[in-house]
């Protein structure tokens, strides 16, 4: 097992690419800004079109469900498979390439995102209200505010000549502005003024959408939630743009193969691809991509996670985080800048080692030693300004009063 990240294109593709956009998507988009659009239909995409879930799939199920509004919602994705699952359970959606994809796109007053518009389709978005609900508080730095030369925001961002101009027309997403963004408090605000270039009147501080589900009585899946006698223990890795070793997740799975009172639930980051599907023992589940994150979370005893925006989120539920940092220095020096200081901001131990790891959680979790709760307390206030149950509800507010 290899944990891999997809292949750069080749440059026969990219070419091809660049002609597609100028001879159909750029005078398709020059024509978005004069079609009329219809003030009550709403887009919406997630993670470039190649997911189903966070913060927009939380408010498009939110709509379907309070149907009040009278909106028509429907999710634009640019996976087959995703198409046939939302069918199949008739939920509005389309291909964003379709013909159907293209027309809803372009008739749509409002686009939803949790990235750019590109999720949806940003050559369709001409003149259109842009709501990017974004992806999390992040703890690492973002986009704009990303210094790694290696780094594809920071090549995106500092190119100059026909490198602009190519990235410009194969990632046009990364050079918008919304119209509204959200972040969970202040801290997080003002980052987004300098990682997206936005200014203070085009943020609202809500509680994410995704976040009313930890709240909710779930039924995520029956296998899991069936093992009642076992602690469920969460783990959440974050994305590494250059680590390509399995060796830390392999430890860190053996040294749960010998404790059969933990059920340890993986889900890799969807920017993180597995060569080869590992052995796991049976108190190892490893869930696949579309599987709710936060519902997993709802129904966890307690996260393991690194340097991921997911632990703030858990803190509304206030159990137990690990904060399992094998790579901390070498993150540090080859990945991402952090926008705080990362031992005021963890809510929970930081441990480098699965044996230290598997300590703490005896510790949190079996002797009931919890060290961490008024940290925890602490950091939740400083990165949870609005604590609502009613997060969808509120944000839908937001954006229909702009």
């Amino acid at each position: 097992m290899k944990l891999r990240r997809p292949s750069t294109p080749p440059l026969l593709l990219t070419i091809l690419r660049l002609l597609v956009t100028t001879t159909f998507w750029l005078p398709l988009y020059f024509v978005s800004f004069v079609l009329p659009r219809k003030k009550n239909i709403w887009v919406f995409g997630g993670f470039g079109g190649r997911l189903y879930a966070d913060n927009s799939k939380a408010l498009f199920s939110w709509m379907l469900d309070n149907s009040h509004h009278q909106k028509k919602v429907y999710w634009i994705t640019k996976r087959r498979d995703i198409l046939r699952k939302l069918s199949k359970e008739n939920k509005p959606c389309a291909h964003a390439y379709s013909i159907k994809g293209l027309y809803i796109s372009l008739r749509a007053s409002t686009f939803v995102f949790t990235h750019t518009s590109s999720d949806i389709n940003f050559w369709a978005s001409g003149g259109a209200i842009k709501i990017n609900l974004w992806h999390g508080s992040a703890i690492k730095k973002v986009l704009k505010d990303v210094s790694y030369s290696a780094s594809i925001e920071r090549r995106i961002y500092s190119a100059t000549g026909l490198a602009k101009l190519r990235f410009r027309m194969l990632k046009p997403g990364y050079f918008e502005s919304p119209d509204l963004i959200f972040a969970a408090s202040a801290c997080v605000a003002n980052n987004l003024i300098t990682s997206h270039g936005v200014s203070e009147s085009q943020i609202s501080i809500k509680g994410y959408p995704r976040t009313d589900v930890l709240f909710q009585a779930n039924e995520p899946l029956k296998a899991i939630d069936a093992e009642t006698n076992r602690k469920k223990i969460l783990y959440l890795p974050t994305f590494r743009e250059h680590d390509e070793s399995d060796t830390n997740l392999y430890e860190l799975i053996n040294c749960f193969s010998s404790r059969p009172e933990y059920l340890l639930l993986i889900k890799l980051h969807p920017a993180t691809f597995l060569g080869d599907t590992p052995h796991l023992p049976e108190n190892v589940v490893l869930l696949d991509q579309s599987v709710d994150t936060y519902e997993m979370m709802s129904v966890s005893d307690a996260l393991i996670t690194d340097y991921s925006s997911v632990a703030l989120d858990y803190l509304l539920l206030d159990r137990p985080i690990l904060y399992f940092c094998y790579d901390y220095v070498a993150y540090l020096s080859t990945e991402r800048e952090f926008y705080y200081d990362f031992s005021e901001v963890a809510g929970g131990p930081v441990i480098e080692t699965s044996g230290a790891l598997l300590s703490e959680l005896d510790d949190l979790l079996l002797a009931g030693v919890d060290r961490y709760k008024t940290k925890r307390h602490a950091v939740r206030a400083q990165f949870n300004q609005v604590i609502s149950k009613t997060s969808c509800a509120d944000t839908y507010a937001a954006i229909s009063s702009r």
